[in-house]
């Protein structure tokens, strides 16, 4: 079973922080709990910047999130990870279009360089 976990920016620092998602509709506050039950840590997040495991890894043992960028050395390019009908996929090039492809099965072929919030240069290449 895969593992169900988040990653966004904390709005107080920009910061990454990973853990469970819980969203308070009465307050509009879009949060992660850090899973440390004894602190009961819940952390303000950047709602553009929510996004899910996909329960894989790259090439390096990094796990791989949706809005990352990763490159694929198959095909010499960058792509970034978005959930897109049922599966994990990998867009390449500037929008989403018949270029992307599953990944699922070659995510051991891919390297994490980066991610759309912070290094969307990287999708120019």
């Amino acid at each position: 079973m895969r593992e169900i976990l988040f990653r966004a920016k904390r709005i107080d620092n920009g910061e990454w922080v990973e853990g469970n998602y819980v969203y308070l509709r009465q307050k509009d506050k879009h949060l992660i709990h850090t899973g440390n039950i004894s602190l009961m840590e819940f952390i303000d997040v950047d709602p553009k910047t929510i996004g899910q495991f996909t329960g894989l890894t790259d090439k390096n043992g990094v796990k791989i999130f949706e809005g990352d960028i990763v490159e694929w050395r198959g095909i010499n390019t960058n792509g970034v990870v978005v959930w897109s009908y049922s599966e994990w996929e990998c867009f390449y090039g500037d929008e989403l279009s018949e270029n992307s492809m599953l990944f699922s099965g070659w995510h051991d072929d891919m390297c994490v360089i980066g991610n759309i919030h912070d290094n969307s240069e990287l999708l120019n290449k």
